[in-house]
């Protein structure tokens, strides 16, 4: 859309309380406006409609509001629509349309029916799709947050640029180096995008303390970090260092000159912020520092959740990933069991929103789930600790050295899991703890977990 045609729709949506705004805004789309504005210009009162929709409209954020069926409220004209139940298409093949589907029906009434949360779910092959009468799946929980950690998770900080701040050590000269310093070299990759992949690489020498191991989405396998990468970042762990702060250090300074003089002539006319308010953009970086002693981190979308209970303090997590500060690393290991957990993957999974490729945000839906804060004196939370503990080392055992795909990384790990019992083990435990319906497992999704980095094997 052009800017006009944003601010004409933000407008409409506004006036008929559709407008969700904050954190979703850029997912708004047409389908609610278009559902709304068609039942208010060409629907008697009384008049029936159906719709086919995105499956996001069943559970998503941005159509909260629509889900009321209460949208516009104004002398002398009031819509309101009265929901019935949805069908879920998503597991229709081969698919129906391009994105996953689902179908809404109501009529235009009197008073608003907020859509039910329940659904009919259709399941199979077009022509032999059978009806899950008995099969009810709940979709709607954008209304509360069900678990204690649900205000713990922050995402991490979006450290970009990449080749402003991305690097590769290089080796000594031979006259080797002064002590504490280190050459560096942009890291490069074929998922740069202009202006910045026609830059030429920054080639400096830092002191060593600001090259920091920075974790990205595919840094991550299930119960393990892997494939740290390395950035130069003007942080101590008393926080971010402003340009001004830097001249004490002044091998970082001049660096930082080099590159804050490429990101100034580079960035796009409506970016204002310097690059280290950008990278500190909503204080991601700052709030990582110092960092915590115990920290669980997990990726931010994807078709299965991998997470990691980490003691390492150096590590800068980047917005592929959240993490969360926990008390201990036995509290880790029961949270990256719960989250690995087939169980969760499922529940997780029927809350997505979903995409050509499947689903795809991961984020704060697992705190959705009644995940129990951690009790050291609870048998099964203990006994998920330990689970998740041997789990740990089971994937601390895999070498994947020559594994150059973080997909097939997290692949191996989980068939060993699975292969050995541990996974059925936490599995159950974890259905039970929750309440989770254990029927749902063959709605898990494969292994096709999607993520914006490029990987290297492991030195």
């Amino acid at each position: 859309m052009t800017r006009t045609m944003q601010s004409q729709f933000k407008a409409m949506l506004e006036s008929r309380e559709l407008w969700a705004g904050g954190a979703v805004a850029t997912n708004q789309d047409l389908a609610a406006l278009f559902i709304a504005r068609t039942v208010e210009v060409f629907l008697k009162p009384g008049g029936s409609f159906g719709f086919v929709t995105p499956y996001a409209v069943l559970s998503r954020l941005q159509y909260e509001l629509f889900r009321t069926g209460d949208w516009l409220d104004a002398d002398p004209l009031s819509i309101n629509a009265a929901f019935e139940t949805s069908w879920d298409l998503a597991d229709v093949r081969p698919a129906l349309f391009p994105v996953p589907s689902a179908v809404i029906f109501g009529t235009r009434a009197d008073h608003a029916v907020a859509l039910p949360e329940d659904v009919i779910a259709f399941r199979g092959r077009v022509g032999h799709m059978i009806r899950e009468d008995d099969t009810v799946i709940q979709l709607s929980a954008d209304d509360a947050y069900l678990s204690p950690y649900s205000s713990r998770p922050i995402q991490g900080a979006t450290v970009v640029p990449r080749v402003l701040t991305f690097v590769d050590e290089m080796p000594a000269g031979m006259l080797g180096r002064p002590v504490g310093t280190t050459a560096v070299k942009s890291a490069r990759s074929t998922q740069e995008k202009s202006p910045w992949k026609s830059l030429a690489s920054v080639e400096t020498t830092v002191e060593e303390s600001f090259v920091r191991e920075v974790l990205l989405g595919s840094s991550l396998v299930p119960y393990r970090v892997v494939w740290p990468h390395k950035a130069v970042l003007p942080i101590t762990d008393n926080g971010v260092l402003e340009p001004a702060q830097m001249v004490q250090y002044p091998l970082l300074s001049a660096r930082w000159t080099t590159v804050e003089g490429l990101w100034n002539a580079n960035r796009s006319a409506r970016t204002k912020q310097t690059l280290v308010e950008w990278l500190d953009y909503q204080g991601k970086l700052r709030r990582q520092l110092p960092a915590p002693a115990h920290r669980v981190v997990y990726t931010a979308s994807g078709n299965r959740i991998a997470a990691a209970y980490t003691s390492n303090t150096k590590y800068v997590i980047e917005h592929k990933l959240y993490w969360l500060q926990i008390d201990s690393e036995a509290e880790g290991h029961y949270l990256a069991a719960i989250l690995n957990s087939d169980a969760v993957a499922v529940a997780v999974a029927k809350r997505q929103s979903r995409g050509l490729f499947g689903a795809r945000d991961i984020d704060m839906l697992p705190w959705r789930l009644p995940i129990p804060a951690y009790d050291p004196e609870n048998a099964t939370h203990a006994t998920i600790s330990n689970l998740g503990e041997t789990a740990a080392s089971v994937s601390e055992t895999l070498d994947f050295a020559v594994v150059a795909d973080f997909r097939d990384a997290r692949r191996a790990v989980r068939d060993t899991l699975a292969a050995d019992g541990t996974s059925d083990a936490i599995d159950e435990l974890v259905v039970a703890l929750l309440d989770l319906n254990p029927s749902g497992s063959s709605m898990l999704l494969s292994d096709d977990e999607r993520d914006g980095d490029v990987v290297k094997p492991i030195e």
